[in-house]
């Protein structure tokens, strides 16, 4: 039953930039399960579980992400090289975005991560509000901002955030 809706979730997205490239989100499979913990561990104190991730509790997470239809996660690359990730989830209330990582060690054009995380909304999701959360600290609240969320509200920890998308209510 995991590998049949492992099969549904095989999408690859083909984002070009200005200059015609290519970009690929390519949906998660478990030979980028290595790769993606490297990333998460690098950066853990930019989310809100801010510990170090163990093999088993990554294993665990990626048979759940198998078994939830709602819920995609991609490789952000180009080139062959992989640039960052980014899930997406739909909840009651909307598409909630979560683990969009950059991997610091790549040098690469500027924009690349925005050009790809707005060709995996624009593309991917086509009407209701996409939600994210940021932790308080993490600069990537202003790259947000830049992408058009809006700050919903705020609590000790965190900053909430909106994207309204055309078709929203």
């Amino acid at each position: 039953m995991i590998y049949k809706r492992c099969l549904v979730k095989k999408i690859k997205l083909i984002i070009k930039n200005d200059s015609g490239r290519e970009l690929v989100a390519q949906n998660l499979s478990f030979k980028y399960l290595r790769y993606i913990k490297k990333l998460k561990n690098k950066n853990h104190m930019k989310f809100t579980y801010n510990k170090k991730i163990t093999w088993v509790r990554h294993i665990n997470w990626y048979i759940e992400y198998l078994k939830a239809p709602e819920n995609f996660f991609y490789i952000l690359k180009s080139d062959k090289s992989n640039y960052g990730t980014i899930g997406i989830k739909m909840k009651n209330d909307g598409w909630h975005i979560y683990s969009v990582i950059r991997d610091d060690s790549k040098i690469y054009e500027k924009n690349l991560m925005s050009i790809l995380v707005n060709g995996v909304l624009q593309n991917y999701i086509v009407s209701g509000d996409i939600f994210c959360e940021v932790v308080r600290g993490n600069s990537a609240i202003n790259w947000y901002s830049m992408l058009g969320f809006e700050l919903t509200h705020e609590t000790k920890n965190s900053y909430y955030l909106v994207l309204r998308k055309v078709g929203s209510v």
